[in-house]
């Protein structure tokens, strides 16, 4: 009886370790591609990833001027070499540069957003690349006008998991 048990454990101990496995290795891939969407001349680097969301992301700033054309093109050429498609325009994709002030924000900064969905091609999985400008001032006809940003630090996040249609 007590080389049953053993066995049982033993199965257990195999099976979970095949599970870890399966999940750490889609954790590195996942990573793999979103480190090289890490445009060159970034700082401020960070990573996550929400086990229960199964969502890796990165985030850094850059220093570029808007309409940041030089990292959209790098974006773009990077996912397109690893097969990914670029999800055609959808209201929820805000693709394009979005103006707006954010009113959830201390200071209310006018915001210049640039934001894609991306699929793998088995379409198990999904980029979302979101590009953000602050731009603050505390002149309202300013923020009403403000057609570029006051600055040229852009901040990314790139964000990787299950595709949902």
């Amino acid at each position: 009886m007590l080389w049953k048990s053993k066995i049982i454990i033993f199965s257990l101990f195999i099976l979970f370790t095949i599970y870890t496995k399966s999940i750490s290795d889609t954790h590195t891939k996942d990573f793999e591609i979103l480190s090289k969407l890490i445009f060159p001349t970034a700082y401020d680097v960070s990573i996550g990833h929400d086990k229960k969301l199964k969502i890796s992301i990165i985030s850094y700033k850059v220093r570029i001027s808007y309409p940041a054309k030089e990292i959209l093109k790098f974006s773009e050429k990077i996912l397109k070499k690893y097969g990914w498609v670029k999800k055609e325009k959808i209201k929820e994709a805000n693709n394009g540069w979005d103006i707006f002030i954010d009113g959830t924000q201390k200071e209310e900064p006018v915001v210049h957003k640039w934001s894609e969905v991306w699929i793998n091609e088995e379409k198990t999985q999904m980029i979302i690349l979101l590009f953000k400008y602050f731009s603050y001032t505390e002149n309202l006809k300013e923020k009403l006008c403000l057609n570029t940003p006051l600055n040229n630090i852009l901040n990314v996040t790139i964000q990787i998991g299950p595709y949902k249609d």
